[in-house]
């Protein structure tokens, strides 16, 4: 069972509770992405063949994860800093 039949859909906007939420927390509205994005559930295949939907929490421990987690992950993250040195070398 899973909540999607009443969970919200589509466009995180900035003045809804949730876009305000992640203003609140210095995430730009450009990297709010979309309420089915946010949300992690993982599918278990049971050895029976049953299945299970299992909601996942993230956790962001570490200042470099909520760096990570505002650039899309890591690896924009990596390459951003990477296009960053390489402006101010002239390249």
């Amino acid at each position: 069972m899973t909540t999607d039949h009443i969970s919200p859909a589509g466009e995180i906007r900035k003045d809804s509770p949730a876009g305000r939420y992640l203003m609140d927390r210095g995430i730009a509205e450009r990297d709010f992405n979309t309420y089915g994005a946010r949300r992690g559930m993982l599918r278990v295949n049971r050895p029976d063949g049953s299945e299970q939907l299992v909601p996942l929490r993230v956790r962001l421990d570490t200042r470099i994860e909520v760096e990570y987690y505002r650039h899309g992950g890591i690896v924009p993250y990596v390459l951003r800093q990477l296009f960053k040195s390489q402006a101010g070398h002239g390249r």
